[in-house]
């Protein structure tokens, strides 16, 4: 993951290796463009559009963790968006909503 590459972003250096114990992978490709269909048709809202349940995020965490604020728990998707125009490069907000 990653890469060492003179000619790279600073976030993507150094190259490192990871292991991956669990990976999933569909059956069928599925374009952006598609699943944009199936959601505009079905209404679909992802897992990271929703906002967090915390009775079911609680079974995941360490016993003793604290109920963080509830204004912490939102959404927390970000969605690539292509600007119409070149945009500065050192500001990555400017890609993701």
């Amino acid at each position: 993951m990653g890469t060492d590459e003179d000619e790279s972003y600073p976030s993507e250096r150094p190259s490192v290796n990871h292991f991956v114990e669990r990976f999933y992978i569909d059956e069928t490709e599925v374009t952006n463009s598609q699943f944009y269909e199936f959601v505009e048709a079905t209404g679909y809202v992802t897992l990271a559009e929703q906002k967090p349940n915390w009775k079911e995020m609680k079974k995941q965490l360490p016993p003793r963790i604290p109920k963080p604020n509830d204004s912490l728990l939102t959404a927390g998707s970000l969605v690539f968006f292509q600007p119409d125009n070149p945009v500065n490069t050192d500001d990555i907000s400017i890609w993701w909503k």
